[in-house]
């Protein structure tokens, strides 16, 4: 059986999305939406699996490349330190309300709410295509 170790794929995947923000242009960006939230709500309620591994991979990936992107702190909410595990919750509980949306909207949603607002102001104050 493959072990990966989350960190490392956390830090592959904020790698990979460092690249987002870096060239923007007038086209659209299309991007892989991740997993659904279907899929993210079996392989949490599956014993570990590489697919768990990833999707955690994923959130961690996808929050810190959103976070350098915006200039915006998604790891804290009001200068208090938020967990992987507390974010992976709230993953789940969104996951549960919208079981036919993705991870990827999930996290736009909790960036919002996390930072107050501030996430979606400063993307589209960093150029995002309106």
């Amino acid at each position: 059986m493959l072990h990966f170790n989350t960190s490392k794929l956390a830090v592959l995947a904020a790698v990979c999305l460092l690249g987002i923000g870096a060239n923007r242009s007038a086209q659209a960006v299309v991007t892989n939406a991740g997993p659904s939230c279907a899929e993210w709500l079996k392989a949490r309620r599956d014993s570990y699996s590489i697919y768990e591994a990833y999707n955690e991979g994923f959130i961690v990936g996808t929050l810190n490349g959103m976070s350098v992107a915006s200039g915006v702190s998604l790891w804290t909410n009001q200068q208090v330190s938020i967990s992987r595990e507390q974010v992976y919750f709230w993953v789940d509980e969104y996951c549960r309300m919208y079981p036919l949306k993705y991870v990827m909207t999930a996290m736009g949603s909790f960036a919002q709410e996390v930072s107050q607002g501030a996430y979606g102001q400063a993307a589209n104050h960093t150029g995002s295509p309106r």
